[in-house]
């Protein structure tokens, strides 16, 4: 389900500064919440959070962004000179599900299935209330707030029966000690780390550079140069699973990191790579990638848009 609140501003104005004749601008804003109970694409068939209760596992996605921002502006300059268009987005982070890591045994269901309805790798606060919510992480849980929340869940939670292992208890099959024993048991989950990282913001700006020459009465030729994310900002992908790997919500530092260059978005192909830098920096990881102005146009044939 998608609520938005959005706003939008447009304007034209004839020859605003000098040397411009004219220039056309475009401002959107959109305040949003994107909430699912089976998966975060809502485009396709997802299996459902819980099987027993589904309709009760509501809460953020990784489609939802609560702030968004974009704008466009179209200089055309005076004397039928050049024409510049810029293009620019940001968004605020992405949720991530707070969720146990699984081994893929046989036995998942005695460490990983808190509601008791089969589906393993459930999120961490169906513990308490038997009612979990996706996108927790960036939304309920900060990053600056992750080790308390993690170290609450493994004080009370972490170590004790699931319901598939109670059930084997109460039918006389195990005792709570058997099952402890043989690792039977919700698991720890490891801290992260010191100054942990969080999901980015969104942000590109791109740009296009013509010269328009008309040609008799029908015939306009304009050819013209583009640049994707100009200023070279770094995207990433948003940190997922309690691993204590690197890309993981509980194993990537924040700043120059080995982790983090797992989830910065690449330029893959080089067409429609939404949020691709110019040029990756030779560390990977978060530290600002300084391109020179003349590898810009390289990798790319069209400006990528959010």
């Amino acid at each position: 389900m998608y609520n938005g609140l959005q706003s939008e501003y447009r304007q034209q104005v004839s020859a605003p500064f000098r040397g411009v004749s004219s220039l056309d601008l475009q401002v959107n804003y959109t305040l949003s919440r994107f909430v699912s109970n089976a998966g975060s694409d809502q485009n396709r068939t997802n299996a459902a959070w819980d099987y027993r209760n589904p309709t009760a596992f509501m809460g953020p996605t990784q489609q939802d962004r609560t702030d968004q921002f974009k704008f466009g502006a179209t200089f055309e300059f005076a004397h039928h000179g050049p024409r510049l268009s810029l293009i620019g987005g940001f968004a605020t982070p992405q949720p991530s599900d707070l969720r146990l890591p699984t081994q893929g045994s046989v036995g998942e269901i005695f460490r990983s299935d808190l509601t008791g309805d089969g589906t393993t790798g459930d999120f961490l606060n169906s513990a308490a209330t038997g009612i979990g919510h996706p996108g927790t992480f960036m939304r309920g849980a900060s990053p600056g707030g992750l080790n308390a929340y993690l170290t609450n869940f493994n004080n009370t939670v972490a170590g004790t029966l699931t319901p598939a292992g109670q059930a084997l208890v109460t039918a006389g099959l195990f005792t709570q000690n058997e099952l402890v024993r043989l690792g039977a048991v919700v698991p720890t989950v490891q801290p992260p780390p010191i100054q942990n990282a969080g999901n980015g913001y969104y942000k590109d700006v791109d740009t296009i550079l013509s010269w328009p020459f008309k040609y008799r009465e029908r015939v306009t030729i304009s050819p013209s140069v583009a640049f994707f994310n100009i200023f070279n900002f770094e995207n990433f992908w948003a940190l997922s699973g309690l691993t204590a790997a690197g890309g993981a919500i509980n194993g990537t530092v924040a700043g120059i990191s080995a982790g983090s260059s797992t989830v910065r978005i690449g330029r893959g192909s080089g067409v429609f790579a939404v949020g691709a830098p110019i040029q990756n920096p030779p560390c990977g990881g978060f530290a600002r990638a300084r391109g020179r102005l003349p590898r810009l146009w390289r990798g790319a044939s069209t400006p990528s848009a959010m």
